[in-house]
């Protein structure tokens, strides 16, 4: 496979509300999707907009506050999801606090 003569391909910009709403998809999510999203979140925050940084602290701040809601119950459900799950957004949550 060669790339000789390719040209470079440029993708739209990906819209505030896609990003939001992938954010709030993967929140509780169990899934290889967790990371994806919170890896991308992390090369890309500095470049994100102020509102849509917002939004997203908001949503994963609420989601922070009910997972230890129902780990402090012992609920079988998390609000991030299992234990490898809140380590990614914990890593999200680093990039304000």
């Amino acid at each position: 496979c060669t790339t000789e003569g390719a040209e470079a391909v440029t993708h739209p910009p990906i819209p505030d509300w896609m990003i939001i709403d992938a954010v709030r998809y993967c929140i509780g999510r169990q899934s290889y999707q967790v990371r994806t999203t919170c890896e991308w979140l992390r090369r890309h925050w500095p470049k994100l907009n102020e509102h849509v940084r917002t939004i997203v602290r908001n949503d994963v701040e609420e989601a922070f506050r009910d997972d230890d809601r129902d780990r402090a119950r012992g609920s079988k459900y998390k609000a991030l999801g299992m234990d490898m799950d809140r380590k990614e957004w914990e890593t999200v949550r680093e990039l304000w606090t």
